[in-house]
């Protein structure tokens, strides 16, 4: 990856293939009473990227890379009366197919960002970035800037890891049965947890 991560996501080359947006089915282990939203499947490059929507109005989007969307549930929950609410789970974690090269990618994560806004034709947009998601997300709307009209960043980065450890904690969190067990414990949303909503499931 080069020194510029916008730079790296705008040379992928990839950005002008048309992502296909098809219903995505529920896991038996994700109950509606967990996860209330559908969700849809959206090819970007070679995975496949699970979106979720919910309500309606003004469009919000959720990034968080790492932890599947249901970091945002409670957050979805009490906005979807007033907006229309979109999260993504990066590629190769929750409900997303893991990436041919098995690990999370925060140049790919940030092409999926920019993927989906198209293929959902989300316009004047807030971003909400947590987390790694900073990275990511804001890479990600670099590309369409003119769909965004603002950005919310709660406890995220202003740099780019990229050493050993960091590596080793995306694999683990794209790992199935960390999600599964996140899913069912909340243990890793309730880590993450911040004042402002993400994660207080």
């Amino acid at each position: 990856m080069g020194t510029n991560l916008i730079s790296d996501v705008q040379t992928l080359g990839l950005a002008a293939a048309a992502p296909r947006c098809e219903p995505l089915a529920r896991p038996p282990w994700l109950s509606e009473a967990v996860w209330p939203f559908p969700a849809v499947s959206v090819r970007v490059d070679d995975a496949n990227v699970a979106v979720t929507t919910g309500g309606s109005g003004p469009a919000l989007l959720f990034v968080h890379t790492g932890l599947s969307s249901i970091i945002w549930r409670d957050v979805m929950s009490m906005l979807a009366a007033d907006f229309q609410c979109v999260s993504l789970d990066a590629p190769g974690t929750g409900l997303s197919q893991r990436l041919p090269h098995g690990r999370i990618d925060i140049k790919h994560s940030a092409h999926a960002v920019t993927a989906v806004i198209r293929e959902l034709e989300l316009e004047d947009l807030v971003l909400v970035v947590h987390d790694l998601g900073g990275l990511t997300g804001i890479a990600g709307v670099a590309d369409v800037p003119e769909r965004v009209r603002g950005i919310v960043a709660v406890n995220t980065f202003a740099w780019r890891p990229s050493e050993f450890p960091f590596r080793a904690m995306l694999a683990l969190m794209g790992n199935p049965l960390v999600r599964e067990l996140d899913v069912a414990t909340g243990l890793l949303s309730q880590i993450t947890a911040t004042s402002f909503g993400a994660g207080g499931n």
